[in-house]
């Protein structure tokens, strides 16, 4: 035995002095056991010295094919393997296992040629060659572009919009794995591109990716095979596509507003012409009063107040659906804050909503459209007022005050269920919604907020869930010496016209003039106006449906004493009969109307004037 391990200790040292300085891994191995006895300086480099056992070196993959090689090499005293072996380092080697067993000994001597290695270097040198094509092509690229390995699934190079584009630096992104660019699903996405790739040499597909810092972004990569040996390589042409992407989402929300925007008109419209016929007749039975019984009258009284309702919500309607007819104009924001309370009122009381005005006195008029002021302020009153629906506490403050010499500040404070933090962000955007199905469509705000553009204000909020909201809306004066003229204290005028295209025009005189001005849009509201307030001069148009101007004054005449001048229609000037005679009562003035805005102050100041001085008008 002695005799044996002195031949094989011999044979080592025969082994170490031949092939210590080979280039190619060289070990001696027992045939038998598969351990070690010894590996070249190659060797030792490449799979360290902790090596045991040269079965250990092999892939698993790759034992039942070694284990066909050990066993030609018992019988052959020869054998060849190709196969995959692990380095030291833990990465794979394609080799060449060649053994060769001694003559009568169990040792065999085995070279293990790194077979990858010429072609590393031909896969190194043509990877060099297209990254330095690439980098001079696509350094000024505007797209987001890379140079992608197939072999390796490995991304070689970015370009430095690529970094940019995605808020890295260009060595950050060069380390940057690859599940931190993609989401899960979008990977499983690239996947099958990079089998279409494979099969067809050019895919594209539409896919999301994280921006560092940001949030995901969407993106459309086509990419070309530009090269297939010695390694495949692609080159990944990435275009960035969220503005687009938005663009598109804003469109569909704007083709759906339209969409609801032109049914909204057209059932108005019909509405209307239903109402108009319903209001002409119930005036027809009202005339018959003294052959009515008195519950009868009763009850076409409320029928007339239901129907003035709903002629109030259509208005408010086509006033959506046309709000920038109006235009600019002075105004006083307490005039429009109190008819936005009247129209609210019957919703206000049925919900049992404590609302409260605190309007500073003797604001100076703002330059806004009133119409669409108004509209602002229903939206968000009315909001306040569905958030308040389930809360103990229900109060609604509605509070106006001036700060310093060029801003009024408007605040409109609930104690509401307050705003989701995740509803935050999106509140302004249309479809956003916190109500059930059925409430709300989620356009209310985003209308309020393209209002409140049109009309330079500063719309902001605060919310705290459980707690309330508050909507703070600031408008800026045109000059701080606005509104410094007094104003002839208390002075009102009642303004009576069932159309909205002539007033508009007429409100920055009445504002320059300090009146105060109430608006009625029927000969109805007009008439209650008169019972339940005080009012200093009347304006009338005369052309009004389904009561005419003259059926007003006539029912006027026992409620009011002052002035009253009739704005007569002299494009469509009354028909004799009708709703009411044509006859024009001495004591009441006329106006030819539609006229222009000098026409319409010059007779003001006239009536004025008289009233001043005690003269009849």
């Amino acid at each position: 035995m002695a005799h044996g391990k002195d031949e094989s200790k011999e044979f080592v040292n025969h082994f170490i002095n031949l092939f210590k300085d080979s280039p190619d891994s060289a070990v001696i191995f027992d045939a038998t056991s598969n351990e070690i006895l010894h590996g070249n300086n190659t060797f030792q480099t490449v799979f360290g010295t902790a090596a045991k056992n040269i079965k250990d070196l092999v892939a698993k993959d790759d034992l039942t094919a070694f284990d066909v090689f050990k066993e030609e090499l018992e019988k052959k005293s020869q054998a060849m393997f190709n196969g995959r072996v692990t380095t030291a380092a833990g990465a794979p080697l394609d080799a060449m296992f060649r053994a060769y067993l001694l003559k009568g000994k169990k040792e065999a001597i085995s070279f293990i040629i790194d077979v990858s290695s010429e072609a590393r270097k031909r896969e190194e040198e043509s990877q060099k060659k297209w990254i330095d094509h690439f980098e001079r092509l696509f350094a000024n690229s505007k797209d987001i572009m890379n140079l992608f390995s197939m072999t390796q699934r490995k991304i070689l190079r970015w370009n430095p919009q690529a970094a940019i584009a995605m808020g890295y630096s260009k060595d950050e992104l060069s380390n940057v794995p690859i599940e931190k660019i993609y989401p899960p699903e979008e990977l499983l996405k690239l996947g099958a591109s990079f089998q279409r790739l494979a099969a067809e040499g050019f895919s594209e597909e539409k896919l999301k990716i994280y921006r560092k810092g940001k949030d995901l972004g969407d993106i459309w990569i086509r990419s070309f095979v530009i090269q297939y040996e010695p390694e495949v390589l692609c080159l990944v042409h990435t275009i960035d596509i969220t503005e687009e992407k938005e663009r598109e989402r804003v469109l569909l929300k704007e083709t759906r507003l339209a969409a609801l925007g032109e049914a909204s008109a057209s059932l108005a419209h019909e509405i209307n012409n239903s109402l108009q016929s319903i209001q002409f007749n119930l005036y027809l039975l009202k005339e018959e009063k003294a052959r009515l019984p008195d519950d009868c009258f009763k009850r076409l009284e409320k029928i007339e107040m239901n129907v003035t309702h709903i002629g109030s919500v259509v208005r408010n309607i086509q006033n959506y659906t046309h709000f920038s007819r109006a235009g600019k104009t002075n105004v006083f924001l307490s005039s429009i804050i109190e008819s936005a309370k009247q129209i609210l009122e019957g919703y206000v009381a049925n919900r049992q909503i404590d609302l409260v005005c605190d309007i500073e006195q003797n604001l100076p008029p703002i330059s806004v459209d009133p119409n669409q002021i108004q509209q602002i302020l229903l939206i968000l009153m009315k909001n306040a007022i569905q958030s308040m629906i389930s809360t103990p506490l229900r109060k609604l403050l509605v509070s106006a005050h001036r700060e310093g010499d060029s801003k009024i500040i408007l605040k409109l404070t609930d104690t509401g269920s307050g705003i989701p933090p995740e509803v935050k962000k999106n509140l302004f955007e249309s479809f956003v919604t916190t109500k059930p199905i059925g409430v709300g469509l989620g356009l209310g705000l985003s209308v309020a907020k393209k209002l409140a553009v049109a009309n330079k204000l500063d719309m902001t909020f605060t919310s705290e869930v459980g707690l309330g909201t508050e909507f703070v809306l600031t408008f800026t004066m045109e000059s701080p010496e606005a509104g410094k003229e007094e104003a002839p204290a208390g002075f009102v005028l009642l303004y009576v016209d069932d159309k909205d295209s002539l007033f508009p025009s007429f409100e920055s005189f009445l504002a320059s003039k300090h009146i105060t001005v109430i608006r009625s849009q029927s000969a109805k509201e007009a008439v209650k106006t008169l019972v339940n307030n005080h009012v200093d001069l009347v304006m009338c148009a005369e052309n009004m449906y389904p009561v005419s101007g003259h059926a007003f004054l006539k029912e006027a005449a026992n409620l009011f004493s002052g002035p009253i001048c009739l704005m007569r229609d002299v494009n469509n000037p009354m028909p004799t009969g009708g709703a009411g005679p044509t006859e024009i009562p001495k004591n009441v003035d006329t106006l030819d109307y539609p006229c222009e805005v000098e026409n319409f102050s010059n007779k003001v100041n006239e009536m004025m004037a008289k009233i001043k001085v005690g003269e009849p008008v």
